[in-house]
């Protein structure tokens, strides 16, 4: 069977068939994947490229813990954000991100080597568009899954090729945070709330780089509005006050959105 078999057929307004995902068919074709490895290569590397100015380049894996609903393939397994993670929720809504996060964690599972390549491919088109623009190249890791062993070394590879591009993410994995505290061009920040506990590990490392978030209507993450103890925590300097953007960078989720403490 192909890819395609698993899509669902439809006409559109102009009489125009089309095909699309369902959350069963996702889930059949990766069931499928799984137990036939040959079809592994009709399966590509989904990275978003959204708008040049304004964000990054954008890799994902399965969010959430494992369950039946994912096929035991979530990456969060054991951490205590499930219940009110955007990323799961935008999978229940999106069959397509579903499986884009699926396919990208099959591809650094089974077929590492040809993620590398297809991943070196597309940074390079990139930087390319983004030195055109005049804009920085920044990669963000993990819009939605947690680290892995896989692609912590995918992330290491990318880093070590290109050693001029900024790779930033967020975790709650203390030896991730531990790994790339002081690494010259990857910036993982501690992702916290306000009451949760920070690891004696992570706080070893020194000034705590982190991004706190506020739970506001029980499913998104927001950036907190204010911390308790104004004097522990200082944030960017070109902070647009109110809005999730920076005068001094240009970079939604570069500094606009860490809050640096300088004690616990």
């Amino acid at each position: 069977m192909k890819r395609n078999d698993f899509t669902m057929t439809g006409i559109n307004k102009a009489g125009r068939t089309y095909r699309a995902w369902t959350k069963e068919g996702v889930r059949n074709w990766i069931t499928y994947v799984l137990h036939h490895p040959e079809a592994m290569q009709e399966i590509h590397l989904h990275l978003v490229d959204q708008n040049i100015k304004l964000s990054a380049l954008m890799f994902s894996t399965t969010p959430g813990p494992k369950t039946a609903e994912n096929l035991n393939m979530g990456t969060c397994e054991g951490l205590p954000c499930h219940d009110i993670c955007y990323a799961i929720r935008a999978d229940n809504f999106r069959p397509s991100a579903m499986l884009a996060n699926m396919e990208n964690l099959l591809m650094i599972k089974f077929a590492l080597p040809r993620a590398i390549v297809e991943f070196r491919t597309a940074l390079t088109k990139y930087k390319v568009r983004c030195e055109k623009a005049g804009m920085p190249v920044k990669v963000r890791w993990h819009q939605a899954g947690e680290f892995i062993p896989e692609d912590s070394y995918l992330l290491d590879r990318m880093a070590e090729i290109f050693p001029d591009v900024k790779f930033y993410g967020y975790t709650k994995r203390d030896e991730y945070y531990v790994k790339y505290y002081n690494h010259p061009n990857v910036n993982i920040l501690w992702s916290a709330w306000r009451g949760m506990e920070i690891p004696e590990t992570v706080l070893a490392c020194g000034p705590l780089k982190a991004f706190f978030v506020e739970f506001k209507d029980g499913h998104n993450e927001y950036m907190a509005d204010f911390i308790k103890d104004r004097k522990r925590v200082r944030r960017c300097p070109g902070l647009i006050k109110g809005e999730f953007a920076c005068n001094k960078c240009k970079f939604q989720c570069e500094r606009s959105l860490i809050i640096i403490a300088h004690e616990h």
